[in-house]
């Protein structure tokens, strides 16, 4: 909610109605209007601010609505089998999973896992090496990919 308040306090003052050192804050419904666009699904969503009464102008600002970061959790199965399950988002087309080796530099698998929350990875890989994983929604509107937050780091060590 700061977030959106900041939001709406900067757009007042883009459009000329608010300055940093009012001595009186503007009143909503009195001396401006908002009106929100495509602002409760995950896209591209914007507020409009209009001046009323002795205030005049208009501004719009645009913003984006990306999924949540999903919960994330994993165990090792065998040597070379690692478990990967995760808190569905809501609004989430597909999920990228990324891991690392050793507190290394995270790198993204090729797959994009679409219809499910649990993964069984396999790979002689996990034999050699502790690995880190994580995990991150993605939505499609209008043709763009909207990123979630990445999810909590797991860490799987080695038996």
């Amino acid at each position: 909610m700061k977030k959106a308040l900041s939001l709406i306090l900067s757009a007042l003052m883009v459009a000329g109605f608010a300055t940093a050192s009012m001595a009186a804050p503007l009143e909503k419904g009195v001396d401006y209007s908002l009106t929100y666009r495509n602002c409760k699904n995950i896209g591209t969503a914007s507020v409009t601010v209009k001046g009323k009464g002795k205030y005049t102008g208009e501004k719009t600002l645009t913003y984006k609505i990306v999924p949540k970061a999903p919960i994330l959790k994993a165990s090792r199965k065998s040597d070379t089998t690692i478990k990967l399950s995760w808190t569905p988002v809501k609004g989430a087309e597909k999920y990228q999973i990324y891991y690392a080796k050793g507190g290394g530099k995270y790198k993204k698998f090729n797959a994009v896992f679409s219809d499910t929350t649990t993964v069984v990875l396999k790979s002689k890989y996990f034999q050699k090496y502790n690995c880190e994983f994580i995990v991150r929604a993605v939505t499609e509107d209008d043709g763009k990919d909207y990123y979630g937050a990445y999810s909590n780091e797991v860490q799987v060590r080695l038996k």
